[in-house]
């Protein structure tokens, strides 16, 4: 029988086979430079079962980790996490999309992300900009309860003419 962590696993590597794999700073743990990879490694620990499926450095002290078994990241210094049962959501941050779309922004210089939890608190991760940015996303939408619709419908309506 399949347990969810054997899902969680292959729907990640399937992700990354399909984007045509991880970037530099944005892959499986194994794959990441050295020095990222100790960094994530000495924060945190992993359960009996758990295994890390990807992991996004976008600095010192700015990374995420997905794991078997939760999400975990590390933004301005501060380290959080969330069981993926407690993940309800994840949105580009509304002012973001309302940039790109009034194309004020590139997609690629994307940075935040808004991670929900079964509260509807907001947490703010910061994996790496452009590809590792939306494999990210990708990755977390796939993996998180998915309950929670963004906040930014209304912003695909707005005239660029205006």
């Amino acid at each position: 029988m399949t347990t969810k962590p054997t899902v969680r696993k292959r729907r990640i590597e399937k992700l990354l086979a399909r984007s045509g794999g991880g970037t530099k700073w944005t892959n499986r743990l194994d794959e990441l430079p050295h020095s990222a990879r100790n960094e994530i490694r000495s924060r945190i620990e992993l359960g009996d079962k758990e295994e890390f499926i990807l992991s996004s450095y976008s600095g010192k002290g700015e990374w995420c980790a997905l794991t078997t078994e939760r999400l975990i990241w590390l933004t301005s210094g501060h380290l959080d996490g969330r069981p993926w049962e407690e993940v309800y959501g994840i949105q580009i941050p509304p002012g973001m999309v309302k940039a790109v779309v009034l194309e004020e922004a590139e997609k690629h210089s994307l940075e935040n992300l808004e991670v929900f939890d079964q509260n509807e608190q907001r947490y703010i991760i910061r994996p790496e900009s452009g590809k590792g940015y939306f494999i990210v996303l990708d990755a977390i939408a796939s993996l998180c309860s998915s309950r929670r619709k963004p906040d930014w419908p209304e912003f695909f309506l707005v005239n660029k003419e205006q």
